[in-house]
Order: structure tokens, then C-alpha cells, then sequence
């Protein structure tokens, strides 16, 4: 009797570490922190914020920026299987709660633990089939909302934005407006131009995430920024991700977070025309504060009343 036990419980030992490894190996969505191994964070290649006695070093700039991305939205599915059965965490998810500790309950702590791994693979796949429900319906009630999002998104072209918002604010506190290109510019021509420093900006994502308490979404943009000193050879001394979001995000996003936070709302303040003006001012914040906070690193910003607020800002 005691080998038929052992057996049952190396079966289901052997389920749940299956149950594990599938976990882990899913298929990662746009917005998914990544594991440990691929989050390396990219390293300054200067010390910042460069002395004002060395901006001179890399005044005037050329200026590139690129990247125009689509709305990524929520991953519905994915979201409700994971509140449901706690897939990412086995017993984390809310329903799985209560099975787990109604099969723990009245049982010995050695027997507890076995109750609770049978419990949970039971409960398994009535939860995915609930989950995955539950899902597909958010997805279907919130598609229009998401796709008026996509539309004002593209209507907006972020990328102009951005690339204006550069423009204008290196003009005023550099005093030395940007010399805009259009791509990658060979080192002779930029020389030519009188051109010391290369600035290339991409806009890699805009996306609509999930924030704490569960329910309410934000805004995240994320862009990698590069700087290349042109009497050099083009050797790179600056590159760095930076990545405006909410300052409590269900999942962390990868990058240096700006100075600012990005307002956390239900879905529904983001639909109709209300909402699409809505979306619109925090796109718009989102890429004044990345460029805030870029020209911080670089030491090129040089106003007061920024100054002031970053000393009173308390994330």
C-alpha cells in the first residue's frame, strides 16, 4: 500500500513539475517582464550629468528619431488564466485561493501539502477553462475601446511628436538647435555639417498595462536613446533605455523610470471620445517627461523650475 502511495504522489509530483515547466516556457507577451537572464540593464557608457564645461564637447548635435509604434493592448486571456489558476505562480490566483485551502484543511502538515498539490491539479483545468472564458470576453467587450486607442495612436504619429519635442527643447536649453537627419549618416558627412555628437532616439513601445489595485490600466512608453561622438569615430558614450509608466505596475517594465508618474484609470475612462482625450494628454506627457529626463542624463537641460520639481518629487 505504502508503493501505491509513493506512486500516486511521484505522479503527481511529476504533473505539477510539468504544470511548472510548461509555465515557464509559454509563449511571453508584448509587456511581460522578461526572466533575469535576458533583463540585463544596458550600462551608461558616461558619468551624468556631463559638467556644463564639457557640453561643449558634443554641441551641435545631429538628431535622429525613429519609431512609430502601435497600442499594445492588455493580453486578456492571459490576464484572466492568471487570476484564475495562478499559471505564473501556482496558488496565487484568486479562485485557486479556495480550493487550495478547503484540500488543506483538517490534514497533517505532511499530508496538507499533498492535499494541496492534488487540490490545485484538480481545480487546474476547470480554472483554465474559466479563465480563458472570462478572458476572451473581456477581449470582446473592450476591443472597440482599444481600437479607437490604436486609431487616435496612429492619428497622433508619436514619432513627429517626439522628434518635436526634442527639437524644440534642445533648441531653447542648448541654444544650438539639432541639425535633423533623417537615418544613419555616414561620420564625413556629419563632420561636414559641423556636427560633434550623434543623438538617435527610437520609440519602441506605447503600451496600455496594468497597474495595482488590479483593474485599473496606465499608459507605459518606453524609448532607447543613443549618443555617438562623432570626432571619435562614432564611438557610442551614452545609451540607456528609459521608460515612463505607473509607479505601481502589476509587472515592472524594463528601463530607467522618469520623473513622473502615469495616472492609473479603470478601462472605461479610456473609451469614447472622452477617453480618447484622455489617452491622447498622456501620450503627449509621456514623451515630455522621456525627453525631460534624457536631457537630465545628459546634462543638457538647464531650467529652474525643473529643478524645483524634481527636488520635490517623491515617487
Amino acid at each position: 500500500m505504502f508503493a501505491g502511495g509513493r506512486g500516486r504522489w511521484g505522479s503527481a509530483a511529476l504533473a505539477l513539475g510539468l504544470l511548472a515547466v510548461w509555465a515557464c516556457a509559454g509563449p511571453r507577451t508584448a509587456g511581460v517582464t522578461p526572466p533575469a537572464a535576458e533583463k540585463k540593464e544596458m550600462k551608461d557608457e558616461v558619468a551624468l550629468p556631463l559638467a556644463p564645461q564639457h557640453r561643449e564637447r558634443f554641441l551641435p548635435v545631429g538628431l535622429v528619431v525613429t519609431g512609430s509604434p502601435g497600442l499594445a493592448a492588455p493580453a486578456w486571456v492571459k490576464r484572466s488564466l492568471a487570476r484564475a489558476t495562478g499559471i505564473d505562480n501556482p496558488g496565487s490566483g484568486e479562485a485557486a485561493r479556495g480550493v487550495l485551502g478547503t484540500a488543506a484543511g483538517g490534514y497533517p502538515p505532511g499530508y496538507a501539502a499533498a492535499a494541496i498539490v492534488m487540490g490545485y491539479l484538480c481545480y487546474l483545468p476547470v480554472g483554465a477553462t474559466v479563465g480563458y472564458f472570462n478572458g476572451k470576453a473581456a477581449e470582446k467587450n473592450w476591443q472597440p475601446c482599444v481600437e479607437g486607442l490604436r486609431q487616435e495612436l496612429q492619428q497622433m504619429a508619436p514619432g513627429d511628436e517626439l522628434r518635436r519635442e526634442l527639437k524644440d527643447t534642445l533648441s531653447k536649453y542648448c541654444l544650438v538647435a539639432p541639425v535633423l537627419l533623417a537615418g544613419e549618416t555616414p561620420g564625413p558627412d556629419l563632420r561636414r555639417l559641423g556636427i560633434k555628437s550623434l543623438l538617435t532616439v527610437e520609440l519602441q513601445r506605447v503600451d496600455l498595462r496594468e497597474a495595482v489595485p488590479r483593474g485599473t490600466f496606465f499608459v507605459e512608453m518606453g524609448l532607447r536613446a543613443v549618443v555617438k561622438e562623432v570626432a571619435q569615430g562614432n564611438s557610442l558614450i551614452y545609451q540607456k533605455d528609459l521608460v515612463y509608466a505607473n509607479l505601481r505596475p502589476l509587472e515592472k517594465p524594463a528601463g530607467a523610470p522618469v520623473f513622473a508618474s502615469s495616472a492609473a484609470r479603470g478601462m472605461e475612462a479610456y473609451c469614447g471620445e472622452e477617453g480618447r482625450d484622455v489617452f491622447r494628454q498622456e501620450v503627449a506627457t509621456g514623451i515630455r517627461f522621456l525627453v525631460e529626463k534624457l536631457l537630465l542624463d545628459l546634462g543638457l537641460w538647464n531650467d529652474a523650475a525643473v529643478k524645483q520639481r524634481l527636488l520635490s518629487y517623491r515617487p
